[in-house]
């Protein structure tokens, strides 16, 4: 009993906590041509993928803005479906990539942010951690 009542209490959450979202996320062509932090979408969000897409894009303008490119892509676009084979998405996500001669040769999904996702301060150090240390990597 106690198993279906929290079954009801999560799809209640998940339906009534995630809506399309009828903002026009802006769309940049897709090649990519120097290291990038993507932050992958889809139609339906909830109020933390909104929170990740904000903190996730103060950080990048605070620190990274110089150094990197920031995209956000809605994978439910048939065109931008590849990505989700690309980085083995499975669900809204940020990903870090290198590119060395245009061509992607390292990523790295950062998925602790669902972890951190209600504190804002823990996530934003965390993603700066992580870019950070993705980008010491990239000048060795």
């Amino acid at each position: 009993m106690l198993k279906k009542i929290l079954m009801l209490t999560i799809g209640l959450f998940l339906i009534t906590g995630c809506n399309e979202d009828k903002t026009d996320i802006p769309q940049g062509p897709q090649e990519v041509t120097k290291s990038t932090i993507y932050y992958f979408l889809g139609n339906i969000r909830c109020v933390s993928c909104h929170k990740i897409q904000e903190y996730t894009t103060e950080v990048f303008n605070d620190n990274f803005k110089d150094k990197l490119d920031f995209k956000i892509v809605n994978i439910d676009k048939p065109e931008n479906k590849h990505f989700i084979t690309d980085y083995n998405l499975y669900t809204k996500s940020v990903i870090l990539v290198k590119v060395a001669q245009d061509k992607v040769t390292e990523y790295k999904n950062l998925d602790k942010i669902w972890t951190y996702i209600e504190n804002e301060n823990k996530f934003k150090t965390y993603i700066k951690y992580e870019i950070d240390s993705f980008l010491l990597d990239t000048d060795k």
